[in-house]
């Protein structure tokens, strides 16, 4: 409930998938690469020990005072060929709550993160939230990162403080 979180030992905001993908081989000497089957499932049973428990990111330190910002920052930027942002379609401003594609867009104020990993039941796979960025990137023409970038970790904080106080509920199933 605590991740995205500013992790000391590595000097950076990691999520638990980032957490895992260098602590898991430090520890255990198996590879558990970011967007990977067992990085997944591992995300998932950590996460489920926590099920029913608020959501917890730390929002005060200076660490994860700047990273918010920067997460805020990415939120807010335009980029890809149509120059668009997260916040385009997922600020009640812009088009949250309204229909996209047979689809509502939903509003970032409600908290997205706290059902990931998630089953796509579309897909018949599981998502963690770096996918999720990345289908959102894709017809937009927008250029997508690593998977274990710090730009997902510090956009995935930004996100997760809306969830603050709201009960974990891993995995989550969307269509």
């Amino acid at each position: 409930t605590r991740y995205p979180k500013f992790v000391e030992a590595y000097g950076r905001m990691m999520s638990v998938e980032d957490f895992l993908e260098v602590h898991g081989p430090e520890t255990t000497g198996l590879p558990l690469a970011a967007e990977s089957a067992d990085n997944l499932n591992m995300t998932m049973l950590v996460k489920r020990a926590s099920n029913g428990l608020p959501v917890s990111v730390d929002v005060a330190s200076a660490e994860a005072r700047a990273a918010l910002a920067r997460g805020k920052a990415t939120f807010h930027r335009r980029v890809g060929e149509r120059n668009h942002s997260c916040a385009d379609c997922h600020t009640p401003e812009a088009a949250a709550e309204k229909f996209l594609g047979g689809r509502v867009l939903a509003d970032v104020r409600a908290g997205l993160t706290r059902h990931f990993p998630t089953w796509r039941t579309d897909r018949a796979e599981v998502w963690d939230m770096r996918k999720r960025f990345q289908w959102c990137m894709t017809p937009l023409g927008m250029n997508m990162l690593a998977a274990d970038s710090i730009e997902y970790a510090e956009l995935e904080l930004y996100l997760t403080s809306f969830d603050n106080g709201k009960p974990l509920s891993v995995p989550g199933i969307r269509h």
